[in-house]
């Protein structure tokens, strides 16, 4: 809870405190190299095209695409023709 209160003044800088509170660039420099590493990632080459905002919605959107295209196949291969197309003009809204 205190540290949330302390945030929220620093990043709203009441009191002014984004002026007196500083850290020693030092300090930043080392914490820069060490932790970064530990949350540094690179970037995904899976992917061929981007759809998401994350790489779990992405592949979510991919599967959901494919799953559709497979009911979609089916229904043509169960379906006479023309019942087909008017199921396809009925629900197909993409």
């Amino acid at each position: 809870m205190l540290c949330q209160l302390s945030g929220m003044l620093y990043k709203n800088d009441i009191l002014h405190m984004q002026s007196w509170l500083r850290m020693p660039r030092p300090l930043c420099t080392l914490a820069g190299h060490s932790l970064g590493r530990l949350f540094h990632t690179s970037c995904p080459t899976d992917l061929q095209a981007p759809m998401g905002a994350t790489l779990e919605l992405q592949r979510l959107q991919h599967v959901e695409r494919l799953e559709q295209q497979m009911m979609w196949a089916q229904l043509a291969q169960q379906a006479s023709p023309q019942v087909c197309v008017n199921r396809l003009l009925q629900y197909d809204v993409v």
